[in-house]
């Protein structure tokens, strides 16, 4: 089965569950990077959940790098400031 054969079929049996789907998804062959995008559902829900997902991400991505920039004292668990 082709990719976008795949796509359309998960498309297809998540749509049965959910109101809305999207999917985002690439495949390296011969040396080309093909990408896919496909949903269901509203539009604009689709358009909002992939939306959603590059601002987690991004979010993520910067907390894993601030942490990598953050050592604590011993006898420090980091929840200090709550206390103020």
């Amino acid at each position: 089965m082709k990719p976008a054969a795949r796509i359309k079929k998960a498309i297809k049996d998540l749509s049965e569950h959910f109101d809305a789907v999207q999917i985002l998804a690439t495949t390296h062959e011969g040396g080309v990077t093909q990408y896919y995008f496909d949903g269901c559902g509203n539009s604009l829900t689709r358009r909002a959940l992939a939306d959603l997902y590059c601002d987690k991400s991004k979010a993520d991505v910067q907390a894993e790098a601030i942490s990598e920039h953050i050592t604590l004292s011993d006898g420090d668990d980091g929840d200090g400031w709550k206390e103020s």
